[in-house]
């Protein structure tokens, strides 16, 4: 009698977990993404978002939101767990175009951010153009530093950057506190270029040497891109 029960209760269980589907949900995974403006007035925004999901798995919602100049997108993908199933290999060429519609910011600031599950792109309009703005590669910063009073002090940057993609590089800096000066080093890339690692053919070295004032007595730090180094006046 328990063994007949035991068994029941068994094959009640089988048929449950195969007769009842549940779904695993995940952010998709981004590969890359590319930003396009109309043609036509007035301008509307596309995002389209190049993903990894695997054959068992479709896309369960897309959803974006814009704070300033930002456009943050989250993309679901979900997966149905059935008993015996094989996934397949990640899809090939999988995108999918997100609609931003009229914007009303585009023309109010300088750059925008696109965020879509974490993965960002800092872009540009110009002219009815977008450029593609990420930061230069910084490999080494030296401060050299004058012998006169107060000191002229300047930095030289070396870093490097695919001559393939990057269209102009700009320099910016500032002190952003009163003992702290960051430098930015930019990367302009056209939009229509794919600066994927596939399409870079060889490194091209970049130095600048920026000139970032004068300083008296004490100590300071110079960023650049993220690198960081203190220099003292003496």
């Amino acid at each position: 009698m328990r063994l007949f029960f035991a068994s029941i209760v068994l094959t009640t269980f089988l048929i449950g977990i195969m007769g009842c589907s549940r779904y695993l949900t995940r952010d998709l995974a981004i590969g890359h993404i590319d930003i396009f403006i109309s043609e036509n007035k007035p301008d509307y925004l596309i995002v389209m978002v190049y993903g990894d999901p695997d054959g068992c798995e479709s896309v369960r919602e897309t959803q974006y939101w814009v704070e300033g100049n930002t456009i943050n997108i989250r993309i679901t993908v979900s997966e149905e767990i059935m008993y015996g199933a094989h996934c397949s290999l990640a899809l090939d060429n999988f995108r999918i175009p997100v609609y931003i519609g009229q914007w009303d910011a585009i023309g109010a600031y300088d750059t925008y951010k696109v965020n879509v599950n974490g993965t960002t792109e800092v872009f540009r309009i110009e002219n009815g153009e977008i450029s593609i703005i990420r930061a230069l590669d910084v490999r080494s910063i030296d401060i050299d530093i004058s012998e006169s009073r107060p000191a002229q002090v300047t930095v030289q940057v070396n870093g490097y950057f695919w001559k393939e993609c990057v269209e102009f590089i700009e320099t910016h800096h500032k002190r952003a506190e009163r003992n702290t000066i960051n430098i930015e080093i930019e990367a302009k890339i056209p939009n229509d270029v794919n600066c994927s690692i596939s399409t870079r053919d060889g490194l091209t070295e970049y130095q600048e040497v920026v000139d970032i004032g004068t300083f008296t007595l004490g100590a300071y730090k110079v960023v650049v891109n993220g690198h960081e180094q203190i220099f003292r006046i003496n």
